[in-house]
C-alpha cells in the first residue's frame, strides 16, 4: 500500500469483497 495507481485499483475490489464476505452482504 504504497503506491497508489488512479486505474482501477483491486484495493477497492478486494476490501468491497473482503468487507461483504465479513459483514454476509452479498451485494
Amino acid at each position: 500500500m504504497t503506491q497508489i495507481r488512479p486505474r482501477t485499483p483491486p484495493t477497492f475490489e478486494q476490501l468491497r469483497a473482503m468487507a461483504g464476505q465479513e459483514l454476509g452482504v452479498s451485494d
